[in-house]
């Protein structure tokens, strides 16, 4: 009889004994239909490296590093694009990538209209010393591009007869012309052209809008 409790007691810690090392290998008790992949032991809605990502669908699950950001993508940073020369046309398309500040570009950052501002006195066309300061950069400009003409358009404000101030203005343009051909643009790249009054760009109304309207630009051609 003492024999038969001892070996009833044996058995009785061997079948606990294997069911605790039984629990090490399968886990929580869960139903068959829990399991997605019987091979893998991964439980449907379990999340065993606590990543975010449920264990089905997760391909990090021994991953330390995982902890944090599981196996997603890490989500695209949004891609900046600039405008270096700040003429308004983004570097991706601007195939005129260093264009002077003040030059009027096109839909692919090229220049086509360039504001010399340079501004006369009235009834005058000789350029003050002020103004040759942009001249250069211009002149700089068209000595690194030689793919490029230009056209030097004058004009003047309203006072005066339309005859008078379209002579006036061909007088600037011509000035501004010659400058340039001294400081070493080629005078075949170079044409000049008088538009007088006829196309203002400010009030000829008041004092300062007849200045601004007193100047000369180039238009740029390839």
């Amino acid at each position: 009889m003492q024999i038969k409790k001892v070996v009833g007691l044996v058995l009785l810690s061997a079948t606990l004994s294997f069911g605790s090392m039984a629990s090490i290998f399968t886990g929580e008790n869960v139903t068959k239909s829990e399991y997605k992949n019987g091979e893998r032991g991964i439980i449907v809605k379990q999340d065993i490296d606590a990543d975010g990502i449920i264990d089905s669908k997760d391909d990090c699950l021994e991953t330390i590093p995982c902890k944090e950001e599981g196996c997603k993508e890490p989500e695209p940073k949004p891609v900046v694009i600039g405008d270096d020369d700040k003429d308004g046309v983004l570097n991706n398309i601007d195939e005129c990538p260093n264009t002077p500040k003040g030059f009027e570009v096109d839909e692919v950052g090229c220049s086509k209209l360039v504001n010399l501002e340079v501004l006369f006195d009235r009834n005058k066309y000789n350029i003050k010393e002020n103004f040759t300061q942009k001249l250069d950069i211009f002149v700089d400009f068209m000595k690194k591009h030689i793919e490029y003409k230009a056209e030097i358009q004058g004009h003047t404000d309203s006072r005066a007869t339309e005859k008078y101030n379209e002579v006036l203005s061909e007088n600037r343009a011509s000035t501004i012309k010659t400058y340039l051909i001294e400081s070493g643009i080629e005078e075949e790249r170079l044409t000049s052209i008088g538009y007088g009054e006829l196309s203002p760009i400010d009030t000829n109304k008041t004092k300062e809008g007849r200045a601004n309207n007193r100047r000369v630009i180039a238009v740029l051609k390839k």
